[in-house]
């Protein structure tokens, strides 16, 4: 029977001073990202629960199915704009 060489490479060390950094720059980020849940949430409670949903259908007079279309798309534009200054410090940390 013949033995396999193995060859043991030698890691480089990590940097602590890195290490910590990251860590710092991953709490921040959850931070961000529990933040622009919690504002999600409290958007989605506001249209359920505060009238809202009903009053932007109200202002729509068009059939079911543009009707509809059109309502998805300016909540989606409406929270985009909201969470945008989220998304851009998500993205600079």
């Amino acid at each position: 029977m013949s033995q396999t060489n193995e060859i043991h490479r030698e890691e480089p060390a990590l940097d602590p001073v890195r290490q910590e950094e990251a860590k710092q720059y991953a709490r921040a980020r959850l931070r961000v990202t529990f933040a622009d849940l919690a504002l999600g949430g409290l958007i989605l409670l506001l249209l359920v629960f505060g009238g809202l949903s009903q009053k932007l259908t109200g202002l729509l007079t068009l059939s079911a199915v543009p009707e509809a279309t059109l309502y998805i798309d300016v909540r989606m534009v409406a929270y985009g704009a909201i969470s945008a200054t989220l998304s851009r410090h998500s993205g600079v940390v």
